[in-house]
């Protein structure tokens, strides 16, 4: 998980964990929003699947990711998606609204409209966290 300290990194200051954990996801959780706090606690996909010692995700056990359990496993595939689709975090995006609309039709599904509203309204600032994020490993890679 990241730990915030004294140096932090652009990313840090302006995905602050904290900041992140404020968003209302829409119960169960919006996959696009549950993503976003997954990345602004997690350099990595492979750092937030990584298993705790009850065998679940360190995403999953992470006070600041919001939702319900199906909704945190939806939102770290869409991390793994980000990672493997690099140049498009559109695609991704909307790959995310389509898991929520499906998943909205077994459960909940008095909130899909509230949970797209939620995720449109957030959009923008997903797409730009995605290339800080994305920038963000790359220039760690690279040190």
């Amino acid at each position: 998980m990241i730990q915030n300290s004294e140096n932090q990194d652009d990313f840090s200051r302006q995905f602050h964990p904290y900041r992140m954990a404020r968003i209302d996801t829409i119960y169960p959780g919006h996959p696009c929003i549950v993503a976003m706090q997954i990345m602004a606690n997690f350099r990595t996909y492979a750092e937030a699947d990584k298993k705790t010692d009850q065998g679940c995700s360190e995403a999953l056990s992470c006070t600041n990711v919001h939702g319900a359990g199906g909704a945190v496993y939806t939102a770290l595939n869409l991390v793994e998606e980000i990672e493997a689709n690099r140049d498009d975090p559109q695609k991704v995006f909307d790959l995310g609204c389509r898991h929520w609309i499906k998943a909205r039709r077994s459960d909940f599904n008095h909130k899909t409209e509230e949970g797209n509203a939620a995720a449109e309204a957030m959009r923008s600032e997903f797409l730009f966290m995605v290339r800080s994020w994305l920038a963000r490993q790359k220039s760690s890679s690279l040190t």
